[in-house]
């Protein structure tokens, strides 16, 4: 019963490095893509559609980390629904960019001193929008995490945005969903764009 045991132990741990691996390739090869997508191809809007807990949060970390090389001083906008996606979200981006004071959290009460790298909820984000006193182009890099959730503050954010792309063609714009249809999206909010100002698809769900 012990070694029957032990082969059993084996095989799961066997089978969780397995996935382990495979999960790793798929973030390289991703993160492959989008440097040719901003390199070769000069596209800035892109759209990650992948499971949850697959690393779409470290693709975009990487993303931005070489963003931050061409331009150290750029400010950097995280937006998602929940507190604790923003937190987990934020110690991503520290570890990748090896920075533990890198991004301030706004949300359930807390105030940010700063707003050149903000990890900020959805619903805090509206609620002030009228109080900030930043300009258009005052962010450089905006990931949006959790698109799908479909309610009014996201599709008030994704209305602002689709009117602030054609007059922002260098902002970078990284938007996340576990669950999408790419297609239906982007004919609802991003129709009439040419392909350097509409949202152009890097990642589909697989």
């Amino acid at each position: 019963l012990g070694v029957a045991v032990v082969v059993l132990h084996l095989r799961r741990r066997r089978r969780q490095e397995d996935a382990a691996l495979a999960n790793l390739r798929l973030l390289l090869d991703l993160d492959e893509q989008l440097a040719v997508e901003r390199d070769l191809h000069q596209r800035f809007r892109n759209l990650v559609v992948a499971a949850t807990g697959t690393g779409k949060t470290l693709i975009s970390a990487f993303d931005f980390q070489r963003f931050l090389k061409a331009k150290p001083n750029a400010h950097f906008l995280f937006v998602a629904h929940r507190e604790e996606i923003l937190r987990q979200a934020r110690e991503a981006y520290r570890g990748v960019l090896r920075n533990n004071a890198f991004g301030e959290l706004w949300v359930g009460g807390k105030l940010p001193e700063h707003y050149r790298q903000l990890f900020v909820s959805i619903q805090t984000l509206n609620n002030q929008l009228d109080q900030l006193k930043l300009t258009e182009d005052y962010y450089d890099y905006i990931v949006i995490d959790e698109v799908h959730e479909r309610d009014l503050n996201t599709d008030f954010l994704l209305i602002i945005l689709k009117d602030l792309l054609p007059r922002r063609p260098q902002l970078t714009l990284v938007l996340m969903s576990a669950t999408l249809n790419a297609s239906l999206f982007s004919e609802y909010f991003f129709t009439g764009f040419r392909t350097h100002k509409r949202l152009d698809y890097l990642f589909r769900e697989t």
